[in-house]
């Protein structure tokens, strides 16, 4: 403990000040997280008059994880929340279910909590299986790519604004809507899947099916040829 403090009329100008520093080790917050349990949390708190900063790693939902907190005390500083964590598909189901069915594999996945109303999240996809079914496109685990985008909740809607996967040869951007049963939505207007595509895809569900419209300047489109063609001999409904 640091502490400065006046202690006779001389010193009454001298601004008041402390700097606290603690070890913690298996403490658990009393209240959730953003929603998310927090226990079994080993690190380091500091406490300065404008803010606290915490640093462990903990359980969150029963999940490790490194989080770093910084609560403010004063206007001049911003609450921050922020947790890293590597989530295999158990993990996931658990904390992120609506990337089930984008991803599979293991992630290394990071997730700001800072904005109570959107969650923004980024992930290394690079040990993952990464799926787009809709347009018959996957990557396979060992081929390097990225993630990033904001994650809100509304009932059992779940929308990824800004979405966007990025790979040396490969990158998609735009807006994905999602509900218990998967995509409801989408609107990728920014879409290359193989070197020297270029053009947009809008999805949407209709009943067992999706209707998918592209448009652009040059596609390969074997892949989702193949696809629609799997879907259509399996009974599906798969596109207009």
């Amino acid at each position: 403990v640091q502490a400065q403090f006046p202690v006779n009329p001389q010193g009454q100008k001298l601004p008041v000040g402390f700097d606290v520093e603690l070890d913690i080790a298996d403490v658990s917050l009393a209240e959730p997280l953003q929603g998310q349990t927090v226990r079994e949390a080993y690190g380091t708190v500091r406490i300065v008059p404008s803010h606290a900063e915490i640093k462990a790693d903990a359980k969150l939902n029963g999940i490790s994880a490194s989080i770093e907190l910084t609560e403010p005390f004063a206007d001049t500083v911003e609450r921050s929340r922020k947790v890293d964590l590597k989530l295999d598909d158990a993990a996931r189901d658990q904390l992120l279910p609506a990337l089930s069915m984008l991803l599979s594999g293991s992630a290394n996945v990071g997730i700001d909590l800072s904005n109570t109303e959107r969650q923004a999240v980024t992930a290394d996809l690079s040990s993952s299986v990464l799926s787009l079914p809709w347009i018959g496109w996957s990557k396979g685990a060992g081929i390097a790519a990225t993630t990033a985008f904001q994650m809100e909740r509304s009932g059992d809607q779940t929308f990824l604004h800004g979405f966007g996967i990025q790979g040396e040869s490969f990158a998609v951007g735009g807006e994905v809507s999602l509900d218990e049963a998967g995509l409801t939505k989408a609107s990728f207007p920014r879409v290359r899947l193989n070197r020297g595509d270029d053009f947009s895809v809008d999805i949407q569900r209709r009943g067992r099916g999706y209707a998918i419209a592209v448009k652009g300047q040059a596609l390969d489109a074997r892949s989702l040829i193949k696809a629609l063609r799997a879907t259509s001999e399996a009974g599906g409904t798969a596109a207009n």
